[in-house]
């Protein structure tokens, strides 16, 4: 694992209540994935994740090269209602990816991973 972010600040989605965010949507039993805009959970001038509609933080961070290259965005239809789940296997980069209900679980579980040195992990 070759990591480089700066946790909290590269998991931060700035948002101000007026404007819509994309969330992915997930499609049962299917590859693709559908796109929704929804009005964001705002909390202190960031975009959080919504448990309570299944709008979850996703994650993902390039982790060969240490180039600190962060994606975040929201998906829909993973259903948890606590904690983060994270994974290095992943189809076709093998990249962090993590979903997550809060950053303080997500960053918890990116961590996890780096000591593992790739896996998965659960969160609650």
């Amino acid at each position: 694992m070759n990591l480089r972010y700066k946790a909290p600040d590269d998991f931060a989605v700035r948002a101000d209540g007026r404007r819509k965010i994309k969330v992915i949507e997930i499609v049962p039993n299917q590859i693709i994935t559908q796109q929704a805009l929804e009005n964001p959970k705002v909390v202190d001038g960031e975009a959080v994740p919504d448990p309570a509609r299944d709008i979850l933080k996703l994650v993902v961070l390039e982790r060969h090269q240490a180039t600190g290259n962060v994606g975040v965005g929201f998906v829909r239809g993973f259903g948890l209602q606590r904690g983060a789940r994270a994974s290095t296997v992943a189809h076709d980069a093998h990249n962090v990816v993590v979903v997550g209900t809060n950053d303080d679980d997500i960053r918890f579980a990116v961590r996890a991973l780096e000591e593992m040195r790739g896996g998965q992990v659960a969160v609650a």
